[in-house]
């Protein structure tokens, strides 16, 4: 009886330690599988950051391209909006003077017109004398200037008759005529001089009063 509780005694202890390496092997086993998943999660996590940091480099360099090209750009945009106003002020400038020198031509054909108008009237007024024609004989274009109210040309008329006829019928008229051209001409004291001659070479006359009348108002 002995042996045999010596024996189960041996057993149990052996079947123990048994139980006991298997779990520890277990746990072993548990711990390494863990350990190894672990590592690979490492690796894998190693990899992604490598990835994303690849990545970031990447994105970081294209921002710094973009930054870059956008400083050109906007370098390229002030220098052209200077160039365009550069090019706005030549034109602007051009234009000034185009039409300081438009004017200026303007002026200078009104200026022309003006003076070819005054040259035609002249010539017109030259051609009509020209084409008028003047009665022969002192005291008839005395007459003819008189009518036209040309003072000094009448004035002339009747002059050159009075000194070609001193005792011409018509000597008295041709006085008190002239009188009243020097009157319209504004020459007073001359208009006068012949009007008291009227008056002390025909008193009475029909002449001398008119003279006289004359003479009053001056």
């Amino acid at each position: 009886m002995t042996k045999n509780l010596l024996f189960i005694l041996s057993c149990s202890l052996f079947l123990s330690a048994c139980v006991v390496t298997r779990s520890d092997l277990r746990t072993s086993e548990e711990r390494q599988a863990i350990q190894d998943q672990l590592q690979k999660q490492q690796v894998t996590t190693e990899e992604r950051l490598s990835e994303m940091e690849t990545t970031i480099r990447n994105l970081v360099g294209d921002i710094e391209e973009l930054k870059n090209a956008k400083t050109l750009m906007n370098q390229a945009d002030e220098m052209g909006e200077k160039k365009i106003q550069e090019s706005f002020n030549i034109v602007q400038d051009r234009m000034n003077t185009f039409k300081e020198a438009l004017v200026s031509q303007e002026k200078l054909i009104k200026d022309l017109a003006t003076k070819i108008d005054e040259l035609d009237k002249r010539l017109k007024k030259k051609t009509k004398l020209r084409a008028e024609k003047v009665p022969k004989g002192n005291y008839a274009s005395g007459e003819y200037w008189l009518a036209k109210k040309e003072w000094k040309k009448a004035a002339k008329g009747y002059q050159e008759y009075r000194e070609l006829n001193p005792n011409g019928r018509r000597y008295i008229d041709a006085t008190f005529k002239i009188g009243v051209c020097f009157e319209n001409l504004g020459l007073t004291k001359e208009a006068k001089a012949f009007y008291q001659e009227v008056v002390s070479k025909a008193p009475g006359s029909d002449l001398a009063k008119r003279a006289s009348k004359q003479l009053k108002a001056l």
